[in-house]
């Protein structure tokens, strides 16, 4: 059990670092392929014209770039190197973008102007993202207050019911009122601890799949959800 735990923390660990890597290159693509664009209409070859774009604030995109540079000038063939970087991440902007350029280069056209339009397409779609999220975001309030608020309460008022039934029952049956010692009232049929275990529980998993559902709404993947889990776990908890 402890080795399946620390194998499924490592896989989630790792699945969290790469959308992070993917979110983080798709925010500076149009910056870099912008600077591109100027390199080009400068004069530059394309290898050269992404040689001189790379700038630290690119961060990890900046050495991906420096590598598919490298192989370009060393001879490899411009279209393989910009297929496998493409490959190493699971992000179809970056895919689509680069399948354009590859397109570009292969007519012989106008590249610079090219990349313009894949620039614009990259903001567009960018801009619509945040569109969408805020038109959602009335949603993501309320299933937040569902999670944080709302089923802790409720949890909480349905426990301090049950001790009222189970001590007016418990009153009821030692007045001799047989009618309605009949109903077991006062019998606990339910624990005190067995509830509260089952309320952490349910709050818990409600808590996980409004993490889940908020961060599919907020980052386009539920792996972007892991920070909010804890964080709806803890809140939950103390209310």
């Amino acid at each position: 059990a402890i080795i399946l735990s620390m194998m499924v923390l490592i896989y989630v660990i790792v699945e969290i670092r790469m959308f992070k890597r993917n979110a983080r290159i798709e925010e500076v693509l149009p910056s870099f392929l912008e600077a591109v664009s100027v390199n080009l209409r400068a004069g530059m070859t394309f290898d050269k014209a992404l040689w001189n774009s790379i700038e630290p604030e690119y961060g990890v995109l900046e050495k991906e770039i420096e590598i598919v540079a490298k192989k370009v000038m060393t001879g490899e063939d411009t279209e393989e190197a910009l297929n496998e970087f493409a490959s190493k991440y699971n992000s179809l902007i970056l895919k689509e973008s680069i399948d354009l350029i590859i397109v570009g280069i292969r007519s012989g056209g106008e590249i610079a102007e090219l990349i313009d339009r894949v620039v614009d397409n990259v903001k567009t779609a960018a801009y619509l993202k945040k569109e969408l999220l805020a038109n959602v975001m009335s949603y993501i309030i309320f299933i937040t207050l569902i999670a944080v608020v709302i089923s802790p309460a409720l949890f909480a008022l349905s426990y301090n019911l049950m001790l009222i039934i189970q001590s007016l029952g418990k009153k009821l049956a030692s007045a001799g009122i047989s009618s309605l010692a009949a109903m077991d009232f006062g019998k606990e049929v339910i624990k005190k601890e067995d509830f509260i275990n089952f309320s952490r529980g349910c709050i818990a998993l409600i808590s996980i799949a409004s993490s889940a559902i908020i961060a599919d709404l907020r980052e386009g993947s539920i792996k972007g959800g892991i920070k909010y889990i804890f964080f709806f776990i803890i809140i939950s908890f103390i209310v």
